[in-house]
Formats: structure tokens, C-alpha cells, sequence
């Protein structure tokens, strides 16, 4: 689907019977059957494991995959830039988690403008200027910006470096008065490819006590944070098992690409109970 985007060489073969043998190659074709099974498949585990959903969708970027996930029962999708977030937002999707920080008066304009028009937005913040920032263009624009304090979990990326910072943070955004302070997140993602599911293990418990920390001492305050939100495919149960987080950042579970398929025994011990790949790569032979 192109979305207004120009017509893809293939798109009007879209419900075709003998479509497969008609295909102008290279492309990238998706099993449906597996998609939907690995979809649902995450959707059930969610339910069972008592946390929700929020699927990432810079693996896809897709409107008609994140629609999917949401019929399943997501509480909304994770973007990782504003051009995602306003690419999803007119399709339609109206719980949207920006989880990198904007840092420019651009980026920021925009942002106070699609929240305008979504029924709940926020973005990751890791820096006091940050907020600051936001917290005027929040003024300026005449409504309340969500945000959500970003923790490091040593990867040295974005986020917030150690518990005080962390604490700190989410003081400033709950001092705001334009600003909404919805909770923490963190992304382990130097974890998720890691086949020792102890190491995997030691390595989840690791990089989360940073936020783990934050959360209690919040708690402590009167503040804690309403949204705990992280994980990821290749962690999800170990994720899940912490105790900690009520949202699930996951995303590639959706396709299951080659590395991920290097876990896929764990995973499966893990009740994902589809998880080969759902993408093949159809080219013509040189």
C-alpha cells in the first residue's frame, strides 16, 4: 500500500489469482497467514502475561499492519520520528508514543501540531532543555504536551544516564504545568539478539535497574509513572517476568526477520507460537 505515495509497480496485482507468477521483481512479498498467527500470537501473550501491547512500527511502518496490531488489542503503537508519528496519525492510528527525543523548534512545532489533532500523543525526553522547550511550545500552543523521561540502559544513545538524572527529570516534567508527565521507558536492545537466554537473562535484569530504581523512588515521591513501557521481540517474556513494565515495545515480531530467527527456539519456548518468517525475498535469477 503506498498511501498517497506514488503506485508501487506491483500494486495492481493486489488480490490477482495468479499474482505470484505475474510479480515484477525484486520484492519483498509477506506471508499474510503468518503475519496475522505472529500478530495474534503476541496478542495472546500479552493477555496472559497481564501487560499491553504498544508494537513499534518503524520494522513495518505500514498503516494496514498497525491497524492489525491494534484489532488485536494493542493500546496504541510506538514511533521512532515525527515523520512516523504523522504518517500514522493520518492514517488514522491515535495512540502514538514518539520514543526518541525532538530536539529541534521544528520537530517541536510539528509535534505540538499533530497533537492537536490525536486523542493521546507523548514523546521521550532525556534532557532538562528538553523540557524546557517543550514546556513553552506547550504554552505557546495553548495545550498540554505528554512526554515520557528516557533511561539509558547503557547503551549511550539517548537517555538518561543514571537514577538521580532520572528522577530529576521527571520532577521538571511534573512541574510543568503544560507538560503531562506519563511515566519511563527503556529499550534494551543490546539484549535482543543475544541466543544464551541466561545471558539474555543477566543482561534484561541489567539494564532495567536503572528504571526499576527511578519507578520506586517516583512511587516514593507521590509521582509514579503511569506508563512503564520497553522491551522488545527478541526479550519479551524476560521483559514481561520483571514485574515492571505494563507496555511491551515490541515490533519485529511481526515479520521475524533473520536474526530473530537465529532465537526463534527460545522464543517459541516463550508461547510465540509463530515464529518462522513471514517475509520472502522474490528476485529473478542473474
Amino acid at each position: 500500500m503506498t498511501h498517497g505515495g506514488p503506485p508501487c509497480a506491483n500494486q495492481h496485482l493486489i488480490g490477482v489469482h495468479d499474482a505470484r507468477a505475474r510479480i515484477s521483481t525484486p520484492a519483498l512479498m509477506l506471508d499474510l497467514d503468518r503475519l496475522e498467527a505472529n500478530i495474534a500470537a503476541m496478542a495472546a501473550f500479552s493477555r496472559q502475561a497481564g501487560v499491553q501491547v504498544r508494537p513499534h512500527v518503524k520494522c513495518h511502518k505500514s498503516i494496514a499492519i498497525a491497524r492489525r496490531q491494534l484489532d488485536a488489542g494493542a493500546v496504541g503503537v510506538c514511533c521512532a520520528t515525527i515523520s512516523e508519528a504523522e504518517i500514522m496519525g493520518r492514517g488514522g492510528i491515535h495512540n502514538i508514543l514518539i520514543t526518541s527525543p525532538l530536539t529541534t523548534p521544528e520537530k517541536i512545532r510539528r509535534f505540538c501540531d499533530l497533537s492537536h489533532r490525536l486523542e493521546w500523543l507523548a514523546v521521550a525526553v532525556d534532557h532538562p532543555a528538553n523540557v524546557s522547550e517543550l514546556a513553552a511550545a506547550a504554552r505557546s500552543s495553548g495545550q498540554t504536551l505528554r512526554v515520557v523521561v528516557d533511561i539509558d540502559p547503557g547503551m549511550r544513545r539517548t537517555g538518561v544516564a543514571c537514577v538521580e538524572a532520572g528522577v530529576q527529570l521527571a520532577l521538571a516534567c511534573v512541574a510543568a504545568e503544560s507538560l503531562g508527565f506519563e511515566g519511563v521507558q527503556c529499550y534494551a536492545g543490546l539484549a535482543q539478539h543475544e541466543r544464551s537466554y541466561a545471558n539474555r537473562c543477566q543482561m534484561v535484569q541489567a539494564m532495567f535497574a536503572n528504571m526499576r530504581a527511578v519507578c520506586a523512588e517516583l512511587r516514593h515521591l507521590s509521582h509514579g509513572p503511569r506508563i512503564a513501557s520497553g522491551g522488545g521481540t527478541g526479550t519479551f517474556a524476560i521483559d514481561a517476568e520483571l514485574g515492571m513494565l505494563n507496555e511491551l515495545q515490541v515490533g519485529s515480531y511481526v515479520f521475524m526477520d533473520v536474526k530473530y530467527q537465529a532465537v526463534r527456539r527460545w522464543l517459541h519456548a516463550a508461547c510465540m507460537t509463530a515464529p518462522l518468517s513471514c517475509m520472502r525475498e522474490t528476485s529473478t535469477e542473474w
